[in-house]
């Protein structure tokens, strides 16, 4: 999205065919919206790596990363610690 202007500068979507396939999908459609982008395709290739490799297989542990990430940005340390204690409990 422009930040100026509001106008979508690319948009993709996909659906997963199960759980397992999350990662995989995601990151098909990284490539595809990096290039959308305007990023060459050669430094496409070059730096892509696929997020099964990139991240965690377990899309709960991605979950309380994404979760814990977001409270660090939104309101600090602090609370993304108590944020990543409370969703292993």
């Amino acid at each position: 999205m422009n930040c100026q202007s509001g106008d979508t500068l690319a948009e993709e979507q996909v659906t997963a065919s199960s759980k397992e396939k999350v990662l995989e999908t995601l990151g098909e459609a990284a490539s595809k919206l990096r290039t959308e982008l305007g990023e060459s395709l050669a430094t496409v290739q070059k730096f892509d790596v696929p997020l099964e490799e990139a991240t965690t297989s377990s899309l709960e542990a991605l979950k309380a990363y994404s979760l814990g990430n977001k409270a660090f940005n939104e309101k600090g340390a602090a609370a993304a610690l108590l944020t990543s204690t409370c969703h292993r409990a």
